[in-house]
């Protein structure tokens, strides 16, 4: 029986077989004249040619003799038998099944490491753990296409032959293309490729079938890449209520962050929705990391620090820090005075201390202009004073000129030299009763601002 193994059962045994075999030459397959540019020699044409395992006949009109050729006459397996029926059944995009049927002989794992390795990533994306296909990314055969998809993530060392990749993508036949290409197009995006990934799309969009919600999202994805809207995109998949809708979610919040655009209550509803749904799951977690997003986004501030404080203790510490910076910042930019300071002064110390410089900055600017002078100064003790920035030194003095600390309002401002820390430089100045000093730098500013006004009126 094919399915007396549990899937776990068979996805280890599939794995120790070929980690087994990784370090095995591929013996006949191998094609000693053709090589990638690091010298490894690439299998010989044929060797990843899945569109060439079956025909266009259809599935039950081949499997069925295929599977009755599985025992001889003796009632001994086949194993030429197993291998064209593994072969047939990922024609047909199969993965599981084939897994299954190598492993009526497995000694075949061993001797085709080459077929686990493309069942397991139909069946499953990507290899984890040992990859028989890692060293041929760079092959100009076929095989290039499925060495890239053996990779969930594209390591940095890999070089990957594009153009082979697309040509053996065009081979497959058009039920095939619809799972792979755009598994393709997303290692493509990984591997800095958009024109490449653009071209992988194509190759299903012009088929008559109506694209997959996979498809939708991976030009979402280069739509995004490229700079171009893709809010309808990943509406179109948030519409049609599928798997991929929880991520197409996330990817519109997000983008909509990115370009600092609203968010409305719908979908702020919608990503709490799907949350609860998936609650106890990463993708549930992801959700209402995005909730949080989507609430602060949407000026919910309330709701986005009670979801995060329920949310911070089933993540981690830099998990929950970003979302502190996130909701923190929009409370700085978006929220009016009195709930910003109402949030601002419930964060406890470790989080501000950890909201990064520039938002810190931010965040002491905001305070100055509300007149809480003290907590600038103390805030802006936890920003490093080295490398100068400008606005932490303006910051800086303002704060110390509104605690009368004059002499630390000129340290503070010490390199910079234009009409704004003029300014500040003569109040500090006067304040320390350096009457003339403060004097001359205020009639220097003065003059120097006269002189630009005159300028513009002539030109």
């Amino acid at each position: 029986d094919l399915h007396v193994r549990s899937r776990r059962q068979r996805q280890m045994c599939i794995r120790d077989r070929i980690t087994s075999s990784i370090d095995k030459p591929f013996g006949p397959h191998t094609n000693g004249t053709f090589a990638t540019s690091t010298g490894v020699a690439c299998p010989a044409d044929g060797f990843a040619s899945v569109g060439e395992w079956g025909d266009e006949s259809g599935f039950a009109v081949q499997i069925g003799p295929a599977r009755n050729a599985l025992v001889d006459v003796r009632d001994r397996i086949d194993p030429a038998a197993v291998v064209d029926l593994a072969k047939l059944y990922m024609y047909f995009g199969f993965g599981a099944e084939a897994l299954d049927v190598l492993l009526l002989e497995p000694s075949l794992i061993e001797k085709h490491a080459h077929l686990g390795a493309i069942a397991t990533i139909l069946e499953r994306g990507a290899i984890s753990g040992a990859n028989p296909l890692e060293p041929y990314t760079d092959c100009g055969s076929d095989v290039a296409l499925w060495a890239s998809l053996s990779f969930e993530d594209i390591p940095g060392r890999a070089i990957v032959n594009v153009k082979a990749t697309l040509r053996a993508l065009n081979k497959l036949p058009r039920h095939l293309r619809q799972i792979v290409a755009p598994e393709l197009s997303e290692r493509l995006l990984q591997y800095e490729e958009p024109q490449a990934a653009a071209a992988a799309l194509r190759s299903v969009e012009r088929l008559p079938d109506q694209m997959t919600t996979d498809s939708i999202m991976v030009q979402a994805a280069l739509a995004i890449k490229t700079g171009t809207p893709a809010d309808d995109k990943l509406e179109k998949v948030i519409d049609g209520n599928t798997e991929e809708s929880p991520a197409a979610l996330i990817a519109l919040v997000e983008t909509k962050v990115a370009r600092d655009k609203p968010i409305s209550y719908e979908t702020t509803t919608l990503v709490e929705a799907y949350a609860q749904e998936l609650r106890g799951t990463d993708m549930g977690n992801r959700l209402l990391q995005t909730q949080i997003i989507a609430l602060s986004q949407a000026a919910q501030f309330d709701e986005a620090f009670d979801a995060l404080g329920i949310l911070a203790p089933a993540i981690s510490t830099q998990q929950s820090r970003n979302l502190h910076r996130t909701v923190v910042e929009q409370l700085t930019k978006n929220a009016n005075d009195v709930v910003f300071l109402d949030h601002f002064f419930r964060q406890d110390t470790e989080v501000v201390a950890s909201l990064g410089t520039s938002l810190k900055l931010a965040v002491a600017e905001r305070l100055m202009d509300l007149g809480f002078v003290t907590e600038v100064q103390g805030l802006l003790d936890t920003v490093p004073d080295r490398p100068l920035h400008r606005a932490r030194q303006l910051t800086s003095a303002r704060a110390a000129i509104g605690l009368r600390q004059p002499y630390r309002a000129q340290a503070a401002l010490v390199g910079l030299d234009d009409p704004e820390a003029s300014m500040l430089l003569a109040q500090a100045k006067e304040m320390a009763g350096s009457y003339t000093e403060a004097a001359q730098i205020f009639m220097a500013v003065s003059y120097t601002h006269l002189r630009a006004h005159e300028t513009r009126g002539n030109l």
